[in-house]
């Protein structure tokens, strides 16, 4: 298990710990970026004498019962299931039609067993149909999941989310934060010219966020970070140049299809012209898709 994941988080640690033992539920509430990842994954590792069913998020809805049942199925504990895991899924799905059999048939399996965890790192995604499942889950086992704070205000939700113990988790402080940065720098193996000055600039850009610093460590050269005067600004610009790295792909894509189908177009009526137009966008767009991806990429260490 890697250091970083207990930074600053030691006493969260504990007390989902200690929910499990006494069988409550926890609800842990925190922004993107506060490590309600790295919290469960620790969480999911140091569990003892329970069985833990780790699920990614609760929507689709499908996915996460299939994740269940996956998770379910490594460890023996779906009744007679054979050693091949697709051929238990088609079994799964003749008996169980949609999603509502297939949660039912979960919740009625998991109340017959004991000491079962089921942990979902993201339930934000909670819905109207699906919250009924997820009630019949709270009374068969020890849940634990992960949500942003506005998933707490949706109509007809509350009254679900105060079947957990809630856990608000924060912002890390400066020397967590600090400790944590040097775990990293540690683990890509780091190495500044002003190691000082690129701590300082780091902890400044990332805001106590873990997930900022570690994108800001594995991601951008500490001569890049160093160099830059305007914090503010250049913490934008990371922002800003990811984005437009994420919109990028797909505009690129459509303007290509574009001129094929330009191209097929002007085949057929003949027309010369529109088929060098065609050809010609065609080239530009493997040309110049390559060129701006570097441009607004995120340079890595």
């Amino acid at each position: 298990m890697q250091l970083e994941q207990f930074v600053g988080r030691e006493a969260e640690v504990r007390t989902i710990v200690g929910n499990v033992e006494l069988g409550h539920s926890t609800l842990i509430i925190g922004e993107e970026g506060v490590g309600k990842t790295a919290l469960l994954e620790v969480v999911h590792l140091i569990i003892e004498d329970k069985t833990v069913i780790f699920t990614e998020r609760i929507t689709p809805f499908g996915s996460f019962l299939k994740e269940m049942f996956s998770s379910l199925w490594d460890k023996r504990l779906i009744p007679d299931c054979s050693e091949d895991l697709a051929q238990d899924f088609k079994a799964w799905g003749k008996l169980c039609s949609n999603n509502d059999a297939k949660a039912r048939y979960l919740s009625e399996l998991i109340a017959e067993l004991e000491g079962i965890v089921l942990i979902i790192d993201d339930a934000s995604g909670l819905t109207p149909t699906s919250r009924p499942h997820l009630e019949a889950f709270l009374d068969s086992c020890t849940v634990i999941a992960g949500v942003h704070p506005t998933a707490l205000k949706k109509n007809g939700s509350k009254r679900f989310w105060k079947r957990f113990d809630e856990l608000r988790l924060e912002r890390l402080s400066k020397s967590d934060a600090r400790a944590l940065l040097e775990l990293k720098i540690e683990r890509y193996g780091i190495r500044a010219d002003e190691p000082e000055i690129y701590l300082r600039k780091v902890l400044e850009l990332a805001q106590g966020s873990p997930f900022e610093l570690e994108r800001l460590v594995k991601y951008h050269s500490s001569e890049s970070l160093v160099k830059t005067k305007d914090l503010g600004g250049y913490s934008q610009s990371f922002v800003e140049r990811d984005e437009k790295g994420v919109a990028l792909a797909p505009l690129l894509l459509v303007f290509s299809a574009a001129g094929i189908a330009l191209r097929y177009i002007a085949r057929a009526q003949g027309d010369l012209d529109l088929y060098v137009i065609g050809g010609i966008s065609i080239a530009f767009f493997i040309v110049a898709g390559p060129l701006l991806r570097k441009t607004l990429k995120p340079r890595s260490q």
